[in-house]
Order: structure tokens, then sequence, then C-alpha cells
């Protein structure tokens, strides 16, 4: 995964072995990125886990920590 989206991670997207969070300023840039990850997805043949994704969301659980508009927070 690192591989494949080398250009991607740290502005728009973080990747931790087989898991990932698309980041965006803008609705219209969400879609946007997510648009490019799944072309990146398709080409490479992955497959998302449809029960462990959730889009569009303002804040969200990654690997223990809550993601939000401020940051990496501890999750409580």
């Amino acid at each position: 995964m690192d591989h494949i989206f080398k250009e991607h991670i740290d502005n728009q997207l973080e990747v931790y072995v087989d898991d990932m969070v698309v980041m965006s300023e803008t609705e219209a840039g969400h879609v946007d990125n997510l648009s490019y990850i799944f072309g990146v997805l398709r080409r490479h043949q992955l497959k998302l886990n449809l029960e462990k994704c959730s889009f569009g969301a303002k804040t969200d659980n990654f690997l223990g920590f809550m993601l939000t508009r401020r940051g990496i927070e501890a999750n409580p």
C-alpha cells in the first residue's frame, strides 16, 4: 500500500498496513480524492471491506485514535 500510494501519503492519505484514511479540506476535494484512490485500487485489483469503510465523516476512529478537523486526538 505504501508503494502504490507513495505520492499521496501524508498529504491526502494515511496508510497503515491495509488500513487507510483519505483526508480532504472540502467535500468536492474529498470526492476527487476518493475517485483517484478508487482508480488506483482498481488498477491494482485491490478491494475495500465495506464493513470497515466510512465515507464523508467529519470525525472518525483510526487505529485507536480520533481523527478530527483539529488533528489526531486520543480516543477516550
